[in-house]
Parts: structure tokens; sequence; C-alpha cells
């Protein structure tokens, strides 16, 4: 799996986040294209097992996540909607796609791997950490500009909360 097309922090002027539609618009585009390249992950896939299989199917829950949460907070600071009807019904759709690939509780140890299936699980690791991450600052950008009267740490809470703890495809009508 290509892992060179990282979400990346530095590409957004997060200072500008809630300035325009736009600039959510342009963020949903790439948490969409990376959807997609998620997408091309498969049992056929070079090194693939079921804990790589399991990490990308971890990362498209996350992006998906990452998406409703910013048509949520987008439709409500800019009081209209980022996504048509069809959009939004194939984001529902891509939040509940399959069943995992290892049941809660259950683990694969690596020590049977070949080289080429630890470097695949790693790289997803990383790409999905990574995206975590990006989650976390775009709620930590929406949130200083939004809820100013929330402290540094009160913010950092609030991020840890919403990263972690909401669903937010639930919330979209």
């Amino acid at each position: 799996m290509n892992t060179a097309k990282h979400l990346k922090i530095n590409n957004v002027n997060w200072c500008k986040i809630t300035s325009h539609v736009s600039e959510f618009v342009r963020l949903d585009e790439q948490l969409r294209l990376k959807f997609i390249e998620l997408e091309t992950f498969s049992t056929s896939t070079d090194g693939w097992t079921p804990l790589a299989g399991q990490e990308v199917l971890l990362h498209k829950r996350l992006i998906a996540n990452m998406r409703s949460y910013l048509h949520s907070s987008g439709s409500n600071i800019f009081k209209c909607r980022l996504f048509s009807f069809n959009e939004y019904q194939n984001l529902c759709k891509s939040f509940t796609f399959q069943e995992d690939f290892l049941q809660p509780g259950e683990r694969q140890t690596m020590e049977e791997f070949i080289q080429e299936q630890i470097d695949l699980v790693l790289s997803t690791l990383l790409d999905r950490m990574n995206s975590v991450s990006f989650f976390e600052k775009l709620v930590d950008s929406i949130l200083l500009q939004t809820a100013q009267e929330l402290n540094a740490y009160q913010r950092s809470q609030m991020v840890q909360a919403i990263t972690k703890k909401f669903e937010f495809i639930a919330t979209l009508h």
C-alpha cells in the first residue's frame, strides 16, 4: 500500500479554516480522495494480513467519521449543507461497509509474518495514525475559531472527546 499520500497537516491553512465554506469543501475533497485510495486495499494486496486489513478498515471508518464531522461543523458554521443528498447517502453506506477482519479482543501476532507483511502492517498503522493527527488538528482549529470561550486545556479535552468517542455519521440529517 502506498503511504506517500498521507493527509498533510502543513498543506492546510488552519487559521482560515472557518473563513469560507470553500475551505471545508477543499478539506472534504482531500478526505474523499483518501477514502478512495484506501478502497484500493484488498486481500490481493501484496503482504495482506487480517491485521493490515483491520488497520485499513479502521482508517476508512476514521475518514468517514472525519468527513461527517466536517459536514456537521460546516453546516452549523455556514448554515448550508456541504454534501448533496447522494453524497451523504454514499458516506452513510461507506461507514457501515464491512465486518471487522479481527473480532474485538482477537489478536494477530507478527511473529510469523514475512517482511513484506510487517512492512504493510506498519505502513497502514502509520498512515492511520497520521490521519488521527489530522483529525485532531481539524477539530482543534475549528474549536479555536468557533468556541473561543474554551481555554487550551478545555479545547484539548474536547478534541480528545470528539475524535475518540463520537460517531458523527449518526448525527447528519
